[in-house]
């Protein structure tokens, strides 16, 4: 194993600086892309029973609860996820967002839960993160070692 001095650290940090942001943003960007379409996937059919007349009956069923579902009854929140990236100053992030192209109100109801209404949380933004979890660390680990040690 390769040892740096810190300065020789910083050298190496420094002179990468540039192709180490573009790599990471492509990387992040397509976790974001695999998250928002895991998170879509986390969705269950519209299992509710219907009327004679065509009207949803609102029970409790397989398709619901907690961290079950979404029901994708319009559509609407399944299509609003998206992953992207934003950049402020200097820093990279991965963003996914719900109900934030097309505003969604009940999309953070959904996802964190709404006590006051008995809802319960759905996490189906965060059950696609952590489902992606395992692969963004060694990813961003071998970015790092990239970056470090790319000479050796």
């Amino acid at each position: 194993m390769t040892t740096l001095t810190p300065q020789e650290f910083e050298d190496q940090l420094r002179s990468g600086a540039k192709n180490l942001r573009t790599v990471l943003a492509r990387k992040l960007l397509s976790h974001a892309i695999e998250i928002s379409g895991n998170a879509k996937a986390n969705f269950t059919g519209d299992d509710l029973p219907r009327t004679k007349t065509g009207n949803r009956i609102w029970v409790k069923t397989g398709n619901s609860g907690y961290m079950v579902g979404p029901r994708a009854i319009t559509g609407n929140l399944r299509a609003s996820i998206e992953g992207t990236l934003v950049k402020q100053g200097s820093e990279i992030s991965a963003v996914i967002t719900a109900g934030k192209s097309t505003p969604i109100v009940y999309a953070a109801a959904l996802e964190f839960g709404y006590p006051e209404r008995n809802l319960l949380p759905r996490l189906y933004i965060g059950r696609a993160f952590e489902e992606q979890k395992p692969l963004i660390e060694p990813d961003l680990s071998d970015l790092l070692r990239l970056a470090l040690f790319r000479d050796a």
